[in-house]
Order: structure tokens, then C-alpha cells, then sequence
């Protein structure tokens, strides 16, 4: 055992880990809809996602469009008649809330700030953003900021399914600041028996993943729906963050050399973290930790099989390092193995996988 957790430590450290998620397609329902406010002073809704493709439509600052598919750094959008791709940095999805009390609406983010309109209790409004205690909301056709103590709605799960079709071994920071790189997405492993690559098996998890959640009335967003894509572990990490997520779950698998190593592992950001040392970083690390070990605990209720000291805090993954919220990231277990490679493609063994994931999330927010 000692000698299958060096080769998992070390494995960690220099190949399976640069930070993204895949996999096949679940029979499910296919995500709801969201509604998504455009935040950039202009841009082109297009025929496909290259900003080379035809212009089917200009959208300025405030538009609001409608969300129909997660494709990387690029969402498909519809706006009135028009279905096309626009890109990701330049849309918010917004996260549906209620009011809990009559509240005013105001133009800024203050009490000094003029009314636009009382609200009632129970009125459907959309979160855009948030500032201290002040939520920037979408309501009635117009934009505005109410005291976030009076609004509520569902949590949201971002889902990140790692790796895409091509991987991108250009370099980024590893953390805000810092001059260490890494790869902006590595290419990921093979299954060493089933020879479906890990971007196409950890998409399928993923999918599986979010109609359990979504059943379980969450909010889901996905980085990505499909497997080709581009986007580096900065930009999957920065999109949790500006559609004000409550968790980012993130899903690999391992691999190792030696085909006897397997079972699953879960990774979170590491308190004694030597890129960042922020209040807000070690907040995140601590509700991280948390979470990921009742999710470990279901997980084994569930007769999962764990591997090692099960939880490890890191400091060395691009995707924390840059999130704001709340994150975990899962190596379902080691594709190199017989057993552990036919079970992460078998849709059964991923269903229950994913409920041990989702009774965790359960247990931390409910």
C-alpha cells in the first residue's frame, strides 16, 4: 500500500493533475434553461464558435439572452428568433432568486440610492452579481440592487468534467501573481483496458452527476457539454466564480504504473497554501474540507472504494489556486486499473458513484 500511495502522490505532482473534466452522454434529462445578462458593451451572437463565423446578431450591454448548451469558453445562446454561440466572458448566467419580505429596489447599492420600486415578498427576481450585502439584480426589464438578506433561491453546482478532445500544454499562472506555470489543460490518460479517453468518460460522470443534482432541485452550470472545447484551468475556475456558484465539483480519474493501484481520491485546496495566503483563500479551504469529507463518507457508505489517506489538501492545481468559491476536485479512480477502468464507464457504477457525490452536497447544505 505505502508503495501505490508514493506512485499516487508522485503521479499527482508531475502528470494526471493540470485541472479539467469529460465523459458520455447520460440518458437523463438534458439541462434546464437559464436566463443570462450580456455584460460586455458589444458583441456578435454567432453561427458557430469561432469569432471568425458569421454575425447573426448584435447584442449590446444588458441584453438578455437564454442559455441552451455549456460548450468551454463558448455558451449556445438563443435571442428572440437567433440561435448561435457567443463567448462565455462576455455573458453572466444569472441564478434565479426569490424575495423573502417586501424590499425596495434601488438604483445602487445603498440606502441612499433612490427606489425604483417595492418589491413584494415571493417575487421572482435574477442575481447578476454581488457586492458586500448588496445583490445586483434583473427584474421587471430592469437592473437594479436590493439587501441580499432578503432574497433566496437554490445553490448552484458548477460542474467541471476535466480535460477536453485536444489538450493545450501552452502555460498560465498557477495561482493570481505568481510566476509559476503550468499547462493550461493537460491532455489527460487512456483507459488502459476499455481505450476510451478520460475526457470522454469523466464528461459522462459529469452529466450523471448533474441530473442527480438537478433532481435533487440544484442549480446546475457546466463548464463544458461536449468534448471539444477549449478552456484553460484559469477561465473553468473564473466561470464558477462570476456566475455566483456555491460549490465547483471538479472530475478526473488517475492512473498509475502499476495496474494493481486503484480506488477513488478526493483533492482540496490546502490551507498552507504558498501561492496564496488571503483570509478569503482559507475560507474557501475550510468549507472545501468540509464538504469533501461527507462526501467521502457517502461515498464509502456507498461501497466505494477510497484509496490512501482518502482527502488531499494541494496547493499545486491552477483551478483552485484561482477560485472564489468553495471547490473539490474527484479522481474517480485509476483508469490503469481492470476493475476500477470498466466501472468508471459503466453507467451503473457511475450513478452510484454520483448519489455518494450528491448525498455529501445534501448532508453540507441541507
Amino acid at each position: 500500500m505505502k508503495k501505490s500511495i508514493t506512485l499516487l502522490l508522485t503521479f499527482i505532482l508531475t502528470f494526471n493533475i493540470f485541472f479539467v473534466n469529460n465523459s458520455i452522454i447520460s440518458k437523463a434529462q438534458t439541462s434546464p434553461t437559464k436566463s443570462a445578462i450580456i455584460t460586455a458593451n458589444t458583441t456578435y451572437l454567432r453561427s458557430e464558435r469561432s469569432t471568425s463565423s458569421s454575425k447573426l446578431k448584435t447584442l449590446t450591454k444588458n441584453n438578455i439572452v437564454t442559455v441552451t448548451g455549456y460548450k468551454g469558453n463558448w455558451l449556445k445562446v438563443k435571442s428572440g428568433t437567433k440561435s448561435g454561440y457567443i463567448l462565455s466572458k462576455y455573458v453572466t448566467i444569472m441564478k434565479e432568486q426569490t424575495t423573502t419580505s417586501s424590499v425596495n429596489f434601488r438604483k445602487g447599492p445603498g440606502t441612499s440610492y433612490s427606489v425604483i420600486s417595492k418589491l413584494p415578498k415571493g417575487r421572482k427576481i435574477y442575481l447578476i452579481s454581488k457586492s458586500g450585502n448588496w445583490s445586483k439584480i434583473y427584474c421587471n426589464g430592469k437592473i437594479g440592487y436590493l439587501s441580499s438578506k432578503y432574497t433566496k433561491g437554490k445553490y448552484r453546482i458548477c460542474i467541471d468534467a476535466g480535460h477536453q478532445t485536444v489538450g493545450d500544454t501552452s502555460k498560465e499562472p498557477i495561482a493570481p501573481g505568481s510566476s509559476t506555470l503550468k499547462y493550461k489543460v493537460s491532455y489527460g490518460a487512456v483507459g488502459s483496458y476499455t481505450k476510451i479517453p478520460e475526457y470522454k468518460t469523466n464528461l459522462n460522470a459529469s452529466k450523471v452527476l448533474r441530473d442527480i443534482l438537478e433532481s435533487r432541485d440544484y442549480d446546475v452550470i457546466m463548464i463544458r457539454d461536449i468534448n471539444d472545447v477549449k478552456m484553460s484551468n484559469i477561465k473553468r475556475a473564473q466561470f464558477a466564480n462570476k456566475n455566483n456558484c456555491d460549490l465547483a465539483i471538479r472530475i478526473h480519474c488517475n492512473f498509475a504504473e502499476e495496474s494493481d493501484t486503484k480506488g477513488a481520491t478526493i483533492f482540496t485546496p490546502a490551507s498552507n497554501n504558498k501561492y496564496i495566503s488571503s483570509n478569503a483563500y482559507k475560507s474557501i479551504c475550510k468549507q472545501s474540507y468540509n464538504i469533501s469529507e461527507l462526501i467521502n463518507k457517502k461515498l464509502k457508505n456507498k461501497g466505494i472504494k477510497m484509496l490512501g489517506n482518502e482527502i488531499y489538501p494541494t496547493s499545486n492545481l491552477t483551478g483552485f489556486n484561482w477560485s472564489e468559491v468553495p471547490c473539490v476536485l474527484f479522481e474517480m479512480g485509476f483508469i490503469s486499473n481492470k476493475t476500477d477502468d470498466y466501472n468508471l464507464n459503466d453507467p451503473a457504477y457511475q450513478k452510484k458513484f454520483m448519489q455518494g457525490v450528491a448525498d455529501g452536497i445534501d448532508t453540507y447544505y441541507k
